[in-house]
């Protein structure tokens, strides 16, 4: 039995980054953060693993979502609730929602919400009108609130039509910090990656508890001292060669080849050598995503 790398959730050096961000901006009583992102970089990943820790870090409920018709509103009441909106409208969605998030946090002892908003590009500047209401409804509630906005290049044109439109005041209260989540860019981060296959796994299988890829793959090779991350620098020569202008590689064309060298590894009982880095990179979706992001660049 072998652990399934390919569904593995990976804590890269962007990812720690990120989540430090968050933390500390929390400590720090901030409003917000917006999160910038290339495309494939692995945003709606990062905000997937954040749920798993910002809990614990900050003593926060954590809810994921994606706007709906332009509002975070009317998805949260769908996620929550029920996927049948109020016909009375938005004002009774808004108590709803407070306090069933209110609930929540009793229930899980949290003193307040922490707001994921996937793809917030989709945002209406209506919506944002919205979080200022939920803001205000939690507060009554004795909770803070606190709103990651994460998005690509379009979270740029919501800006600008929210400033158009006047809500300078909405964007000093939501827009003022920012993050850019960055892809692969240096062999300190391909080591770090790699890293992670060397550890345990948590399973549910016993025959994979306290495993890690590298050993359930190469279990001779493990137990001899050799880790995956010893290959970092071989697989980063390779990978440099395929770097677009942007300086960064999305980290899910990047997974999948290590999967690929990993699982022939398997095959051929040994570690892998450049050589098998540059051949799975060649058969893999890597260089036209990096030609793509190369092209919007230009």
């Amino acid at each position: 039995m072998r652990i399934p790398i390919r569904a593995m959730r990976v804590h890269t050096t962007a990812y720690k980054a990120l989540r430090a961000t968050v933390r500390n901006a929390c400590e720090m009583r901030r409003m917000s953060l917006v999160v910038r992102a290339n495309p494939g970089v692995g945003l709606t990943t990062a905000l997937e693993l954040l749920g798993a820790r910002l809990p614990d870090d900050t003593g926060l409920l954590y809810r994921k979502v994606v706007p709906v018709e332009g509002s975070m509103l009317r998805a949260l009441f769908a996620g929550l609730i029920s996927p049948q909106l109020p016909a009375a409208g938005m004002t009774v969605m808004l108590v709803r929602v407070a306090r069933r998030l209110a609930k929540d946090a009793s229930e899980e002892a949290r003193t307040g919400v922490i707001f994921a908003v996937d793809r917030a590009h989709l945002l209406h500047p209506a919506g944002l009108e919205e979080m200022c209401s939920l803001e205000e409804a939690l507060a009554e509630e004795g909770l803070t609130t606190f709103f990651i906005l994460a998005g690509g290049s379009r979270l740029a044109d919501l800006e600008r039509e929210i400033a158009r439109g006047g809500g300078h005041d909405i964007l000093g209260r939501y827009w003022s910090e920012s993050h850019r989540l960055r892809g692969i860019q240096s062999q300190e981060d391909v080591a770090v990656y790699l890293r992670a296959f060397d550890r345990p796994v948590r399973s549910d299988e016993p025959a994979l508890a306290n495993v890690s890829a590298t050993e359930s793959f190469l279990p001779t090779y493990f137990a001899q001292g050799w880790r995956y991350e010893i290959a970092a620098q071989a697989f980063w020569r390779q990978l440099a060669a395929a770097l677009p202008d942007s300086g960064e590689l999305p980290f899910q064309p990047v997974h999948e080849v290590a999967c690929t060298v990993l699982e022939s590894c398997e095959r051929t009982q040994r570690p892998p050598v450049e050589t098998d880095f540059a051949r799975a990179i060649g058969n893999s979706t890597l260089p036209a995503v990096a030609q793509r992001l190369a092209d919007g660049a230009n």
